[in-house]
């Protein structure tokens, strides 16, 4: 069974990531690609700061979006009403994790409970029938992780026995953002950075030692120097390391999304 992970990984990236977009079909896809590669990697969270290129109204695109691809796809007709956000959501990857059934063992899955009787609740895990989970608190409208061991019956799972997704916080600057994640072992990235190499046996130790690690991803307009200079932060005292995930890159630019998959990639491959 694929659990979350013992270190935890926050994932920051500026709301301009999705702003820089034109259009709702971009923007759409774009959050699906950057959704997978989270989950790829079993991401915790995912935390959008606002940055002065960064359009406050794409806030409810990110969480709308987001919310729809975390939910399992046997539920979203259920949870998610029609929105004019959601136009596009047919296009969007699948996120195949564990809690949607894609696990080792599929009879865990993520249900909704639909009717409570006193302890008992009946719950929707997208089989042809609900099924009965004996809960401490039942709360019709729920999610519930649940093992359906027959047809009918079924006992719940604890969250941090199988990986579910990630979650997703908002910050209406990098400093908020920072100041939240003081516990964090805080790393930024960026072209100008130390190469990852060099550094990637103490970000191991160190990581171990914290248990948790905040990465923090600049903009398509702004990379972190400039984010922290427009901000007052001084980048060398509010990050431990600031690296470079991709030395000696054979393109003018690093897009956000493709940053978040070769960082996430290395630290994966040391940090488990």
């Amino acid at each position: 069974m694929v659990r979350p992970r013992d270190i935890k990984f926050h994932v920051a990236i500026p709301l301009s990531v999705i702003s820089n977009e034109p259009g709702l079909l971009k923007k759409t896809i774009k959050l699906g690609i950057i959704a997978r590669f989270l989950s790829i990697f079993r991401v915790d969270t995912l935390c959008i700061y606002l940055d002065p290129y960064g359009d406050i109204r794409d806030k409810d695109v990110v969480k709308t979006i987001l919310d729809y691809l975390l939910t399992p796809p046997y539920l979203r007709k259920k949870i998610h009403p029609l929105t004019p956000l959601l136009r596009y959501a047919g296009m969007l990857p699948p996120l195949q994790i564990p809690s949607h059934g894609y696990s080792e063992d599929s009879s865990i899955r993520e249900g909704l409970i639909v009717d409570c009787r006193g302890d008992l609740a009946y719950v929707d895990v997208g089989l042809e029938d609900t099924i009965k989970v004996r809960v401490d608190r039942c709360r019709k409208g729920e999610r519930l992780l649940v093992k359906a061991e027959s047809k009918s019956e079924g006992s719940p799972v604890d969250r941090s026995e199988v990986y579910s997704g990630f979650s997703l916080r908002f910050f209406n600057s990098l400093k908020l953002l920072l100041s939240s994640y003081s516990n964090a072992l805080r790393i930024a990235t960026s072209k100008y950075g130390a190469p990852i190499a060099s550094v990637i046996n103490n970000i191991v130790e160190n990581a171990r030692s914290q248990g948790e690690l905040l990465i923090v991803f600049g903009g398509p307009k702004q990379g972190i120097y400039e984010l922290c200079e427009f901000e007052g932060i001084k980048p060398d005292s509010s990050f431990h390391y600031i690296v470079n995930t991709i030395p000696l890159q054979g393109v003018h630019t690093i897009r956000t999304e493709e940053a978040i998959a070769a960082t996430l990639a290395i630290l994966n491959m040391y940090i488990h």
